[in-house]
């Protein structure tokens, strides 16, 4: 799990095109999401992979709205502009959930009693969460990250 966490920024490098995507961020249908930001991380990394990785954020917010999830258990990862592990892997939950339900997994699935953040590294303590990710990421590649999150694009191969 923490391997998959680490391959998804090792792998997010940008490279040199830029490609504007649309933002559709309309969650009226689905009800008030201000308390996970509506859906935009504080973190410009975090929000980097959203754009990446394509998340369709309306699709989390159907979840919460039909299939009851809570979604608010995410609320720190979007309004708190951190980087570390223990962000990445909830990052990595909300993904999952994303793309199971579109596929269509949860469908007439009550999904109330799931409960996120409970993960248990035994030995290695809670200062494994700590780690910053942030400090790994090549300094040179910052401004492409910036330069992505605040157009709404991705950088594609050529």
């Amino acid at each position: 799990m923490i391997l998959g966490a680490l391959a998804a920024v090792a792998t997010a490098a940008p490279t040199t095109k830029v490609e504007t995507r649309g933002n559709n961020r309309d969650f009226s249908n689905f009800g008030d999401f201000g308390n996970v930001n509506d859906f935009n991380f504080l973190n410009q990394d975090l929000q980097y992979l959203s754009l990446v990785n394509s998340l369709d954020f309306n699709i989390l917010a159907q979840l919460s709205s039909v299939n009851n999830l809570d979604v608010f258990q995410f609320g720190g990862l979007f309004q708190n502009d951190v980087f570390d592990l223990a962000s990445a892997l909830q990052f990595q939950q909300i993904s999952q959930l994303v793309q199971l339900g579109s596929l269509g997994a949860f469908n007439s699935l009550d999904l109330s009693g799931l409960l996120f953040n409970q993960l248990n590294f035994g030995v290695l303590g809670s200062d494994v969460f700590n780690f910053n990710l942030g400090g790994i990421i090549n300094q040179a590649v910052i401004p492409q990250v910036l330069a992505v999150v605040q157009s709404g694009g991705v950088f594609i191969k050529e």
